[in-house]
């Protein structure tokens, strides 16, 4: 089958792009042909796929979106692909993989009453429109029931046009069983952030420090007591020139380290003894999954898409909105009680034995190809009317 897969930039270490690549490879180790349509594309190029760069004209994010829209549907036209798969909402997806929690339910709950008269908010909400309003028919791979309820209770989509996604993380990204080979690990990424052994190493991993909360995160790690040594691990990749500033103010840069991207989380995730997600937008949360199969504990915002997979197996999610003082208690105590937070860790393991976290990509790529056949046939059935 021919697919176009359509994103408007890909960058090897944000949480959409990963999916797109696994969904990407899984598509092409079954046997499909496929182009990818991108306006940008950082890092090496995929093998067995053909990537086209779609130059686009604006200065700002909404009109470099529609301008790559017009394009690209053009484009589109001329290749008839058997199905358009999209990994940002525009016009003319057959499949679209919804990463991004609802724009219209979001803007109307934080924007004030000016932001949504601008052109960015107009351009962004009728884009979404055309995914999900009752005139499409547009087949919607979503993350979280959060996503699906805003998404009908704004649009009126149809229930069945839904098709829910497992959490998604790789198998190889499976911690070892073996205990001495953890152990060592720990060891190295323990000794490659000079952590000592009465250190605690806590963890966020993330890309966009603004919306996962990384000032926040900062702000925590400077209110807790002296007497409590910790270091912190910013994982991800964003321009960090502001949070390592605030960080500089707040007197702790030499416990803080700015990792940029990193190809080994699971190894940092096995090295740490916390992690600390403060997000003040968060759709789902990969990394929240990938740090429960580590065992790793976590104190998470309420806000997070995989809120209530977190509390299930016995990790802390914390109410909104946020504050400071309630987040600053509860690390503490966790931190002064070891015992609480090895029990926390140890439930996180025994839920991820037998949870659904490996077949995101496999899932998906079954939607497209059933998604092609149903087109396919309804194309013969017009054509024998």
């Amino acid at each position: 089958m021919k697919l176009a897969f359509v994103i408007f930039k890909f960058f090897p270490y944000g949480g959409l792009q990963l999916d797109f690549r696994r969904i990407l490879e899984e598509c092409i180790r079954r046997g499909h042909e496929i182009t990818v349509y991108t306006r940008q594309w950082d890092g090496p190029l995929p093998e067995c796929a053909n990537v086209k760069i779609i130059a686009v004209s604006g200065f700002s994010n909404h009109a470099k979106a529609l301008s790559f829209e017009k394009k690209v549907l053009y484009i589109l036209n001329n290749d008839q692909p058997d199905l358009i798969v999209g990994f940002n909402r525009m016009a003319g997806l057959d499949v679209y993989f919804a990463a991004d929690n609802c724009f219209a339910t979001e803007s109307e709950a934080t924007a004030g009453l000016k932001r949504l008269f601008t052109a960015r908010y107009r351009v962004y909400r009728k884009m979404e429109q055309t995914v999900f309003s009752v005139d499409s028919d547009t087949t919607i791979m979503y993350l979280t029931q959060r996503q699906k309820n805003d998404f009908i209770n704004v649009y009126g989509t149809q229930p069945e046009r839904f098709h829910l996604l497992p959490p998604g993380i790789e198998e190889k990204r499976k911690p070892p069983e073996n205990q001495e080979q953890i152990a060592s690990i720990r060891n190295t990424i323990r000794a490659e952030f000079k952590t000592t052994a009465d250190e605690f190493l806590l963890i966020q991993v993330c890309s966009g420090f603004e919306t996962k909360g990384v000032d926040r995160t900062l702000r925590l790690i400077a209110s807790l007591p002296t007497e409590i040594p910790v270091k912190l691990i910013i994982a991800g990749r964003d321009n960090s020139r502001r949070f390592i500033k605030l960080s500089r103010k707040l007197n702790i840069s030499e416990r803080v380290v700015f990792t940029g991207g990193r190809d080994d989380i699971g190894n940092l995730l096995l090295g740490a003894d916390l992690m600390i997600h403060p997000a003040r937008k968060e759709s789902a949360g990969t990394v929240l999954i990938e740090a429960l199969t580590a065992g790793l504990p976590i104190i998470c915002s309420q806000i997070c898409g995989y809120e209530n997979i977190v509390a299930q197996a016995g990790g802390i999610v914390m109410p909104e909105p946020f504050e400071l003082i309630s987040w600053n208690k509860v690390i503490i105590e966790l931190l002064l009680n070891m015992k609480k937070l090895q029990n926390i860790g140890q439930k996180a393991r025994d839920y991820s034995v037998n949870a659904d976290f490996y077949r995101r990509a496999e899932v998906a790529t079954d939607i497209i190809e059933n998604s092609v056949k149903d087109k396919l046939n309804n194309r013969h059935n017009l054509n024998m009317k």
